[in-house]
């Protein structure tokens, strides 16, 4: 008889987990900032992230979106001003280059010409909603540039 092995179960939130009864786990190797206003989205993304193994920060601060260093920001525009969202990014790519942005939106549009001078890093990866979180996590992992 075939048994299904268990998956660890985690405690903790966020950025700091560990398998129940471990000590000294080293931290994921994938760190996440999510912005966005909303409760729910910020604590279902980063309960999602962190079960998959990535390290979630979370805010509701655009100010806040290039503080820690991570390796990707995903932001969730729709409750911002658009000219405060693309500031936040500017300043992304100005101050932490190698970091991959990410725009979950209901107005892809607004985004798409977001980005495209050559040097500034990562390029924008511009989602439409609804994403869902295997969705978020797949791009984060390929680090690929998806518009539209």
């Amino acid at each position: 008889m075939l048994r299904r092995a268990r998956p660890a179960r985690l405690h903790g939130s966020g950025t700091n987990f560990a398998p129940a009864g471990k000590e000294n786990v080293r931290a994921p190797a994938v760190q996440v900032t999510i912005v966005a206003s909303s409760a729910e989205t910020l604590d279902g993304l980063q309960a999602y992230l962190s079960r998959a193994g990535l390290g979630a920060r979370c805010t509701r601060e655009l100010a806040d979106a290039h503080a820690d260093p991570c390796s990707a920001v995903v932001f969730f525009p729709d409750d911002f001003s658009c000219e405060e969202v693309i500031g936040a990014l500017e300043r992304l790519w100005r101050e932490r280059p190698s970091v991959l942005p990410l725009v979950i939106t209901g107005e892809p549009e607004r985004y798409l010409r977001v980005g495209l001078t050559e040097g500034k890093g990562h390029a924008l990866v511009v989602m439409p909603r609804p994403a869902w979180g295997w969705m978020i996590l797949d791009a984060i992992l390929s680090g690929q540039s998806v518009r539209g």
